[in-house]
């Protein structure tokens, strides 16, 4: 991924798109993350911040910010980040919005408010990030399809497991069966 991202900076595709800016600074604090380097990734994600292009992507900044600040131990930066995120999600009435990872932005809000030890907080945000996470999977036909979109996502598994934990009521499996898709899905692999 990183000889990618060099690749592309060096084609100079960074520079003739202002948005691609920013995805390329995401790109390189999810490396920088995957790597380790949180300290590194935080000044990566403050410069996706600095050029998000709309409400919805500095939320998400926001939420990638916090999660590297928290892992950097600035609890205080993840604490303020993470709040930002969900203040500006919370003046959208917590709609779920099109290309916004909300159970990622209220996880990352949870991971922060619990190491605070803020408990009660940290709860309605987990109960926020649980809530996004089954209405992603709302349209998800069947048992099968919706396990596997879980376990596909690192943060989807985190929001899943903490909920059970909590002791809450498993409800990202339910949803109607549809058996003909389910057997038709088989047919075709088989």
């Amino acid at each position: 991924a990183r000889a990618f991202a060099d690749e592309v900076e060096a084609l100079g595709l960074a520079r003739q798109n202002p948005g691609f800016r920013s995805e390329l600074a995401r790109l390189r604090g999810e490396i920088a993350m995957a790597e380790g380097d949180a300290a590194g990734a935080v000044d990566l994600f403050r410069d996706a911040l600095a050029h998000s292009p709309s409400a919805a992507q500095r939320m998400a900044d926001l939420s990638l910010v916090a999660w590297a600040e928290r892992a950097a131990g600035r609890l205080p930066a993840a604490l303020e980040a993470s709040a930002e995120a969900a203040e500006l999600h919370a003046a959208q009435r917590l709609a779920p919005l099109e290309n916004l990872d909300l159970p990622m932005l209220w996880w990352r809000r949870c991971e922060a408010l619990r190491a605070a030890g803020r408990r009660r907080e940290a709860e309605v945000a987990l109960g926020r990030a649980y809530r996004f996470q089954c209405l992603r999977m709302a349209g998800l036909s069947d048992e099968g399809l919706r396990r596997n979109t879980l376990a596909k996502r690192p943060v989807a598994r985190a929001v899943v497991l903490a909920w059970l934990a909590a002791g809450g009521r498993p409800r990202h499996l339910d949803g109607a069966v549809r058996l003909d898709e389910r057997f038709g899905r088989q047919v075709d692999v088989g």
